[in-house]
């Protein structure tokens, strides 16, 4: 396993899609108890893009190429009904990439 070196001035950013109320609840409780370090860090989200590192600033011309990028696909992302069943998935293929 390869583990990467990241200094205090690094960032990650992502393109996620954030459930609200009581699904985003129950998520939320399942992640405290299977990854409670990146529950604590974000909330309950499925990532649509990403996750990418950056160094420095987090500034809007650092991210001009990634923003660019997904403009261009915007019409290509369609809206979607997180359910439950989907968003478990994607956690247990988080938790399962954690863990190996």
């Amino acid at each position: 396993m390869t583990t990467m070196s990241h200094s205090a001035g690094d960032y990650r950013t992502f393109v996620g899609a954030f459930p609200t109320g009581e699904l985003a609840e129950r998520i939320q409780s399942v992640r405290l108890r299977h990854d409670a370090k990146t529950a604590r860090i974000t909330a309950p989200h499925v990532t649509v893009a990403g996750t990418y590192w950056r160094n420095g600033p987090a500034t809007p011309n650092n991210e001009a190429e990634a923003i660019t990028r997904l403009q261009a696909v915007e019409d290509q992302l369609k809206p979607f009904e997180p359910t439950a069943d989907l968003l478990a998935a994607r956690l247990l293929m988080h938790t399962y990439k954690a863990v190996t």
